[in-house]
Protein backbone atom coordinates (compact mmCIF):
# COMPACT_ATOMS: atom_id res chain seq x y z
CA UNK A 1 0.00 0.00 0.00
CA UNK A 2 1.25 3.40 -0.91
CA UNK A 3 1.17 5.84 1.99
CA UNK A 4 0.45 9.45 1.22
CA UNK A 5 2.61 11.85 3.15
CA UNK A 6 1.63 15.48 3.38
CA UNK A 7 4.16 18.01 2.28
CA UNK A 8 5.76 20.16 4.95
CA UNK A 9 3.91 23.36 5.70
CA UNK A 10 5.12 26.47 3.97
CA UNK A 11 4.64 29.98 5.20
CA UNK A 12 1.76 31.83 3.54
CA UNK A 13 2.53 32.94 0.03
CA UNK A 14 3.72 36.52 -0.23
CA UNK A 15 3.51 38.14 -3.62
CA UNK A 16 6.79 39.56 -4.75
CA UNK A 17 7.23 41.63 -7.78
CA UNK A 18 10.76 40.49 -8.46
CA UNK A 19 9.99 36.73 -8.70
CA UNK A 20 7.89 34.70 -11.09
CA UNK A 21 4.36 33.93 -9.84
CA UNK A 22 3.68 30.41 -8.70
CA UNK A 23 1.57 28.17 -10.95
CA UNK A 24 -0.42 26.94 -7.93
CA UNK A 25 -3.48 29.00 -7.01
CA UNK A 26 -3.63 30.60 -3.60
CA UNK A 27 -6.79 29.63 -1.70
CA UNK A 28 -8.45 32.43 0.19
CA UNK A 29 -10.75 30.33 2.37
CA UNK A 30 -9.27 28.28 5.18
CA UNK A 31 -11.48 25.20 4.79
CA UNK A 32 -10.09 21.70 5.36
CA UNK A 33 -10.26 21.09 1.62
CA UNK A 34 -8.27 24.21 0.81
CA UNK A 35 -5.71 23.33 3.48
CA UNK A 36 -5.36 19.84 2.05
CA UNK A 37 -4.98 21.24 -1.46
CA UNK A 38 -2.25 23.59 -0.32
CA UNK A 39 -0.43 20.87 1.65
CA UNK A 40 -0.42 17.92 -0.63
CA UNK A 41 -2.35 18.65 -3.74
CA UNK A 42 -5.15 16.63 -5.20
CA UNK A 43 -4.18 13.31 -3.56
CA UNK A 44 -4.34 14.80 -0.07
CA UNK A 45 -7.68 16.42 -0.86
CA UNK A 46 -9.07 13.08 -2.03
CA UNK A 47 -7.75 11.32 1.08
CA UNK A 48 -9.37 13.96 3.27
CA UNK A 49 -12.67 13.64 1.38
CA UNK A 50 -12.59 9.86 1.84
CA UNK A 51 -11.87 10.19 5.57
CA UNK A 52 -14.74 12.66 5.97
CA UNK A 53 -17.06 10.35 4.02
CA UNK A 54 -16.10 7.34 6.13
CA UNK A 55 -16.59 9.33 9.32
CA UNK A 56 -20.06 10.35 8.16
CA UNK A 57 -20.92 6.73 7.34
CA UNK A 58 -19.62 5.63 10.73
CA UNK A 59 -21.76 8.24 12.48
CA UNK A 60 -24.87 7.04 10.62
CA UNK A 61 -24.06 3.41 11.44
CA UNK A 62 -23.60 4.26 15.12
CA UNK A 63 -26.93 6.09 15.17
CA UNK A 64 -28.72 3.17 13.49
CA UNK A 65 -27.18 0.71 15.97
CA UNK A 66 -28.21 2.91 18.90
CA UNK A 67 -31.80 3.06 17.61
CA UNK A 68 -31.84 -0.73 17.13
CA UNK A 69 -30.49 -1.31 20.63
CA UNK A 70 -33.08 0.96 22.25
CA UNK A 71 -35.89 -0.76 20.33
CA UNK A 72 -34.65 -4.18 21.49
CA UNK A 73 -34.40 -3.01 25.09
CA UNK A 74 -37.98 -1.71 24.96
CA UNK A 75 -39.28 -4.98 23.48
CA UNK A 76 -37.38 -7.12 25.97
CA UNK A 77 -38.55 -4.92 28.83
CA UNK A 78 -42.16 -5.57 27.88
CA UNK A 79 -41.57 -9.31 27.70
CA UNK A 80 -39.71 -9.47 31.00
CA UNK A 81 -42.07 -7.16 32.90
CA UNK A 82 -45.52 -7.70 31.38
CA UNK A 83 -48.40 -5.62 32.57
CA UNK A 84 -50.21 -7.37 35.39
CA UNK A 85 -53.76 -8.30 34.60
CA UNK A 86 -56.32 -8.17 37.35
CA UNK A 87 -58.37 -11.34 37.50
CA UNK A 88 -61.71 -11.59 39.13
CA UNK A 89 -61.64 -13.37 42.46
CA UNK A 90 -62.73 -17.00 42.34
CA UNK A 91 -63.28 -18.98 45.46
CA UNK A 92 -61.23 -22.12 46.17
CA UNK A 93 -64.31 -24.28 45.63
CA UNK A 94 -64.88 -22.74 42.18
CA UNK A 95 -61.23 -23.35 41.27
CA UNK A 96 -61.52 -27.04 42.23
CA UNK A 97 -64.74 -27.39 40.23
CA UNK A 98 -63.06 -25.81 37.18
CA UNK A 99 -60.08 -28.16 37.57
CA UNK A 100 -62.36 -31.20 37.72
CA UNK A 101 -64.28 -30.05 34.62
CA UNK A 102 -61.02 -29.60 32.74
CA UNK A 103 -59.85 -33.07 33.79
CA UNK A 104 -63.19 -34.56 32.69
CA UNK A 105 -62.91 -33.03 29.21
CA UNK A 106 -59.31 -34.31 28.87
CA UNK A 107 -60.35 -37.83 29.94
CA UNK A 108 -63.23 -37.84 27.43
CA UNK A 109 -60.84 -36.80 24.64
CA UNK A 110 -58.39 -39.58 25.62
CA UNK A 111 -61.25 -42.11 25.75
CA UNK A 112 -62.29 -41.18 22.19
CA UNK A 113 -58.72 -41.65 20.94
CA UNK A 114 -58.43 -44.99 22.75
CA UNK A 115 -61.70 -46.28 21.28
CA UNK A 116 -60.57 -45.34 17.75
CA UNK A 117 -57.26 -47.14 18.30
CA UNK A 118 -59.08 -50.19 19.73
CA UNK A 119 -61.33 -50.36 16.67
CA UNK A 120 -58.28 -50.27 14.36
CA UNK A 121 -56.53 -53.02 16.32
CA UNK A 122 -59.62 -55.26 16.32
CA UNK A 123 -59.98 -54.81 12.56
CA UNK A 124 -56.30 -55.60 12.04
CA UNK A 125 -56.49 -58.69 14.24
CA UNK A 126 -59.53 -60.03 12.40
CA UNK A 127 -58.10 -59.44 8.92
CA UNK A 128 -54.70 -60.81 9.95
CA UNK A 129 -56.31 -63.95 11.43
CA UNK A 130 -58.28 -64.53 8.22
CA UNK A 131 -55.15 -64.17 6.09
CA UNK A 132 -53.27 -66.66 8.27
CA UNK A 133 -56.04 -69.27 8.09
CA UNK A 134 -56.18 -68.96 4.29
CA UNK A 135 -52.46 -69.54 4.01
Amino acid sequence: ALALRPRPRRPPAVRRTDTVASSRPAFAASSPLSTAMSLGGFASAMALAIVIGLAAQGAVAVEIEANRQSALEAAWGQELDPETKVKAYSSPVKRVVNLLQKMKSELEAEADKESEMYDKMVCWCETNEKEKTKA
